[in-house]
């Protein structure tokens, strides 16, 4: 329920939800919903490897980091 929920917020506001606390944090890792995020945005759905993206190791989605890295996003 709490995916379906952050599914409908902006990039930026999933960002900052992510901030709360490790609960949301954790949810807000997920790569399906960043995935989505990138659909959205018209970012091709290829693997995220096959794009270059910045390398953070920190980040469990790597849809996550290519959308910070193709859009900028101020937070």
């Amino acid at each position: 329920m709490a995916l379906y929920v952050l599914s409908y917020l902006e990039p930026k506001d999933l960002l900052k939800a992510a901030q709360t606390c490790h609960s949301w944090r954790f949810l807000s890792e997920d790569n399906l919903l960043w995935r989505e995020k990138c659909q959205n945005v018209s970012i091709p759905l290829t693997d995220p490897s096959t794009i270059k993206c910045s390398k953070n190791h920190n980040v469990t989605s790597p849809w996550k980091v290519c959308l910070q890295t193709l859009i900028i996003i101020e937070y």
